[in-house]
């Protein structure tokens, strides 16, 4: 039935509009919906934070103890491919166009060099920039790693890939920032007199 004026035109009924769904996805939130949210997010951010941590400090470690690694057994082939010495030191000066060793601290972490050394001297600095094989760029202080030997910053490969002098060749990876990380995350380097590297749990014996 359609409703008449009283002059008895037609009256068409007017219908109630509802909003759309596009309209209805488009309203927002409100500010304690918003607050709410926020609160929430803040406080899983606060419970997922030191795990993050923890997840940087661990892949930091694996990152140096790894090139460190790398850098030996490239230090060891260079010696057995080229069949003359091969030396490998801490070097604090690697962005210098003629890097030369340290002689302290024993730190590795501060960077180190790999380099041709045909006089098999001990602590002979690269004479060349052309006896230069490799440059490691210093890493955080955060991240340590020592050798168990005193003074043990120069490491010499003979022809035959092994060490010219063998000491106790462990090193030690440390997260100087929280110390109880290390039995988690952190490893001990060996490395034996025929120059190969192994990895061995943290506090554990060559």
């Amino acid at each position: 039935t359609v409703a008449t004026s009283p002059a008895g035109d037609a009256v068409i009924p007017l219908k109630t509009a509802t909003p759309s769904p596009l309209k209805q996805a488009l309203r927002g939130f409100s500010l304690i919906e918003l607050m709410v949210t926020m609160a929430i997010v803040g406080i899983l951010a606060g419970m997922a934070w030191p795990s993050y941590q923890n997840l940087i400090a661990r892949s930091n470690m694996n990152s140096l103890g790894d090139d460190f690694a790398a850098s030996l057994m490239q230090a060891r082939n260079t010696a057995l491919s080229k069949n003359m010495c091969v030396s490998m030191c801490i070097s604090t000066t690697t962005s210098n166009a003629l890097p030369v060793c340290d002689t302290s601290p024993e730190e590795w972490q501060k960077g180190w060099i790999i380099y041709l050394n045909p006089s098999c001297e001990n602590n002979q600095a690269p004479t060349d920039a052309s006896f230069l094989v490799q440059a490691r760029m210093p890493s955080n202080d955060q991240f340590q790693l020592t050798g168990s030997a005193l003074n043990r910053t120069h490491i010499r490969f003979n022809p035959k890939g092994g060490l010219l002098a063998f000491y106790n060749n462990s090193f030690t990876l440390n997260y100087a920032p929280n110390p109880t990380l290390n039995e988690s995350y952190g490893y001990n380097l060996c490395l034996s007199m025929l120059g190969r590297v192994t990895k061995i749990p943290p506090g554990s014996a060559c």
